[in-house]
């Protein structure tokens, strides 16, 4: 099984955060994401939503300028600017993902990014830095066998408030996850431009933050339907 994501034109402007563009692949259907992901926004509890900036950086409210792009114009991926989640390659034992992320799973060509999603079996560290017997928290040793594979990357530079842009399509299919995201902020903060992970007719866009610095996320979601993102 392959299925292609393809991405071009990425052009952010002046936020400190990362962006992110990956793809998921779900294995415990549609259903099941829908409620891990409602969980984990606070099942929309926003009332704190509108004091948790106080602690950042006042917004620039001046003329845009350009801070950031990649129009893909390459025949390889630009290891400078882009990097494979720093945290983590490889899914753990019932979360949401089955896959393990590679920078093989990311083509360029033609001026696009295109991230498959792959149906093969590798034996890689769930955490590339960690020793291979090391046991994670999921109880399970770092070194591990995944059936899927695709790819998660992140931009290497940090920005803050701005304009951020992409061009991109979607894949026919249920059980996959192609997004547009962005974290940051000492705490863990998060905004998700988009999440397709209901088919290409749906995608979500949301707000998600940490206000007491506990590690439980709070934030809301929205859904938007009767798009072909696959065009």
């Amino acid at each position: 099984m392959k299925r292609i994501y393809v991405f071009s034109c990425i052009l952010l402007i002046s936020m400190n955060s990362f962006s992110q563009v990956a793809s998921c692949v779900h294995g415990g259907g549609i259903q099941y994401l829908l409620d891990a992901y409602s969980a984990s926004m606070g099942a929309c509890n926003c009332q704190k939503a509108s004091g948790f900036l106080f602690s950042m950086p006042p917004c620039n409210n001046g003329s845009y300028y350009l801070a950031f792009e990649d129009n893909f114009d390459g025949n390889s991926l630009d290891l400078s600017k882009w990097e494979i989640q720093p945290w983590g390659q490889g899914a753990l034992q019932g979360s949401a993902n089955i896959e393990y992320y590679s920078l093989d799973n990311a083509i360029i060509s033609h001026g696009t990014l295109k991230i498959t999603a792959k149906k093969e079996t590798v034996t890689r560290r769930a955490v590339s830095w960690m020793d291979d017997n090391e046991i994670l928290s999921d109880g399970l040793p770092n070194l591990r066998t995944y059936e899927y594979t695709s790819s998660n990357i992140w931009t290497k530079k940090k920005f803050f408030n701005g304009k951020y842009e992409i061009r991109s399509r979607m894949p026919n299919g249920t059980g996959l996850w192609p997004a547009f995201w962005m974290f940051g902020g000492q705490r863990w903060n998060e905004i998700d431009v988009f999440d397709n992970y209901s088919g290409i007719n749906t995608f979500v866009t949301s707000a998600g933050f940490d206000y007491d610095n506990t590690g439980v996320a709070q934030g809301c979601n929205q859904s938007y339907s009767g798009y072909d993102f696959s065009q």
